[in-house]
């Protein structure tokens, strides 16, 4: 409660705690194994979702492998297995999706960057649960950046434009989250296309500046604020 009252003041206080936090999940194991679990339980239950609310995504995927080794051992060990196992398969999908992709983007004259994406270990499984899935298929898509230099976001749906082009989307697995953020100011396209050798691949689109926030959430807005001259940026 002493936290969400200082948070309401400063958000610094807010992003210092989750930096605290991860700090601690990392010398975890250091720790007796009944402690181990409530950290774990209270960071899980609490922190993570405080770390989504603020957009730091880069903070809430590592807190939440780091719950997810603590708390479910046994599901992390085997997403980790499959993870390894898969991992070549799906940068060569992603490399083939790049070079087919670079192409037509020079001739449209768009100088976005194509890059891999691998799903986090605890995004996947609990992405597949809540479909019904075992916890592991999504581990086999690839995934893959695309990464718009800043300027008008027009250039993001030209890019979709070239996927769809490219590659059949599947029905009803595209989201904008550029013309409708989320509430946590998070903005990019998303789009599952059956790529090279009709394999599913998602794809993210967005820009420069989106990428930022979609990393750092509220702290990108608070370093451009602590800018001379950026005062307006919150």
């Amino acid at each position: 409660r002493k936290m969400i009252v200082a948070g309401g003041r400063d958000l610094r206080v807010l992003v210092s705690k989750l930096a605290d936090r991860l700090h601690n999940m990392r010398t975890l194991r250091y720790q007796p194994a009944h402690k181990q679990q409530r950290i774990a339980r209270a960071t899980q239950d609490v922190l993570v979702p405080l770390a989504d609310r603020l957009g730091i995504h880069v903070l809430k995927r590592e807190l939440e492998g780091l719950c997810f080794a603590v708390l479910q051992p046994a599901e992390a060990e085997v997403a980790a297995r499959l993870d390894r196992e898969r991992r070549p398969h799906r940068a060569r999908l992603a490399a083939a999706v790049a070079a087919e992709l670079a192409p037509e983007l020079r001739a449209a004259r768009i100088g976005a960057r194509v890059t891999e994406r691998p799903r986090h270990l605890y995004s996947a499984y609990r992405t597949s649960r809540e479909r019904g899935g075992s916890g592991a298929e999504l581990l086999d898509a690839a995934r893959v950046l695309v990464l718009v230099p800043d300027g008008s976001p027009a250039d993001c749906y030209a890019v979709l434009g070239l996927v769809h082009g490219l590659w059949r989307p599947v029905p009803g697995r595209f989201k904008d989250h550029i013309a409708v953020p989320k509430f946590n100011l998070y903005q990019s396209l998303h789009t599952t296309v059956l790529g090279p050798g009709g394999e599913p691949v998602d794809v993210l689109i967005r820009t420069d500046s989106m990428h930022r926030v979609a990393e750092h959430g509220v702290a990108a807005h608070l370093q451009a604020a602590d800018r001379p001259g950026a005062l307006g940026a919150l």
